[in-house]
C-alpha cells in the first residue's frame, strides 16, 4: 500500500445541514462580531483583525480565471478582482464576497490548505465530485448569509419593518416584498440574498397579517 501524499487534502469533505451552518455563524459572531447587535455586520475587519486574513487585489482574475476571488490558507488571503473591490455599486456583492471565502476558511479549512494560486484552486475543484462542490458551494453560500444576517437580528428587523408597512390595502406578498428590500438596506446585502435568507429563516410563512 503506497502512503498518502503529505499535507494532500482530503477530497471528501463534510458537508453540513442548515443547523449546523447556524450554529458555526452563531458561534463565530459571538466570538467576533462586537458589539453583537451592529449593524451591518462589518465582515471585512473581521476577516483582517480577527482572522489575520489580508484581502489582496488580483488584476484581471476575472479575465484571465473566470472567478471574482478565492481563498489561499497557506498564505492567509483572498485574492479578488480589484472591479468587485473598488466600484461602490459592487459594495454588497464585495461584502457577500468576502463573507463566502470566509465561510471556506472556516468550514473547508483543511481542503484549501495547500491552494496557493488560482491555479491550485482550479485544479482542487477540477478534483472533486461536481455534486460534492455543488454541496460545498451551497454551504459556503449558506454560512455567509448567516454570518452577514446573523439570525436574532434579521428577524428583530424583518418584524419591525412588517410591521410598519402591514396595511389592509396591500397584498401579504407586496408587504413581504417592500420587508425584504428594506432588510437589504438595513445589513447591506442584495436584495437576492435577503430574500433567500428570509425563506430560510421561514419569516415569509411566519410573518402574516394578524
Amino acid at each position: 500500500m503506497t502512503s498518502k501524499e503529505p499535507n494532500k487534502p482530503s477530497l471528501d469533505p463534510r458537508i453540513y445541514n442548515t443547523g449546523e451552518l447556524e450554529a458555526i455563524a452563531e458561534e463565530f459572531l459571538k466570538q467576533f462580531h462586537k458589539p453583537p447587535d451592529s449593524i451591518p455586520v462589518d465582515i471585512e475587519l473581521i476577516l483582517e483583525r480577527d482572522l489575520d486574513i489580508s484581502i489582496i487585489e488580483f488584476q484581471s482574475l476575472k479575465r484571465l480565471y473566470g472567478m471574482e476571488a478565492y481563498i489561499t490558507l497557506s498564505r492567509r488571503a483572498i485574492r479578488m478582482d480589484p472591479m468587485f473591490m473598488d466600484l461602490d455599486s459592487n459594495e454588497r456583492r464585495y461584502r457577500f464576497t468576502l463573507a463566502e471565502e470566509g465561510a471556506h476558511a472556516i468550514i473547508h479549512k483543511d481542503l484549501f490548505k495547500n491552494v496557493k494560486t488560482p491555479e491550485d484552486y482550479l485544479n482542487l475543484y477540477d478534483s472533486l465530485d461536481p455534486a460534492i462542490y455543488r454541496l460545498m458551494d451551497k454551504n459556503a453560500k449558506y454560512l455567509a448569509a448567516a454570518i452577514l444576517m446573523p439570525a436574532h437580528l434579521f428577524e428583530e428587523k424583518a418584524n419591525e419593518i412588517f410591521q410598519d408597512e402591514a396595511h389592509d390595502s396591500s397584498p401579504l406578498t407586496t408587504v413581504h416584498l417592500i420587508t425584504i428590500q428594506k432588510l437589504s438596506e438595513v445589513f447591506q446585502v442584495s436584495d437576492w440574498a435577503a430574500g433567500i435568507r428570509f425563506q430560510h429563516l421561514g419569516l415569509d410563512r411566519r410573518l402574516q397579517f394578524s
